[in-house]
């Protein structure tokens, strides 16, 4: 089953990159975190490249850490409360780095339209997260988030393929 054609990964990535997205918001947070590791594992050993784990863990810390400075903010507010982004909203991160090699790997040579990406698709994203589940608010208007969180995800995009082409460039080393 690791022969799985191009195409196929890539389906199957996008699949369940969305399945996950919605597990993650709409599950009892216990839930999330155990299927959210199935889902990641899975990934990893039927989808993901050698050495794909570095991309999934470099990308989740900084954006788990831009996370936690939008909470620090008091931009983002989570349940239970903490300054640092939870669990669940790691495994978002997780999962969001797993498309960067393979569903939205189209994306990778076009630092423009990455950022474009990012800044339009990102706080809506957000804003529907927030609006789906009680585990997370947005504590400014949706404008003021916009503000905020486009020209993040503007930069922080385009940086998630370069860092993706680093790691992806190591990986022949093991």
């Amino acid at each position: 089953m690791r022969d799985f054609s191009r195409r196929a990964k890539v389906v199957a990535n996008f699949a369940l990159f969305q399945f996950l997205w919605f597990w993650c918001v709409l599950a009892p947070a216990w839930w999330d975190v155990a299927l959210g590791v199935l889902v990641i594992g899975a990934h990893l050993r039927f989808i993901g490249a050698r050495g794909e784990w570095r991309i999934l863990a470099a990308v989740a810390l900084a954006g788990a850490t831009l996370d936690s400075l939008l909470s620090a903010a008091g931009i983002l507010r989570f349940e239970p409360e903490s300054a640092l982004a939870p669990l669940w909203l790691i495994l978002l991160w997780l999962n969001f780095a797993t498309t960067l090699s393979h569903a939205m790997r189209w994306l990778a040579p076009y630092r423009l339209w990455s950022a474009v990406f990012g800044a339009v698709f990102a706080p809506p994203a957000y804003w529907a997260a927030a609006a789906l589940t009680d585990k997370a608010e947005i504590a400014v208007s949706f404008p003021v988030f916009a503000a905020v969180h486009a020209p993040l995800w503007a930069v922080f995009t385009p940086a998630a393929f370069y860092i993706t082409g680093l790691l992806n460039k190591n990986q022949v080393r093991g």
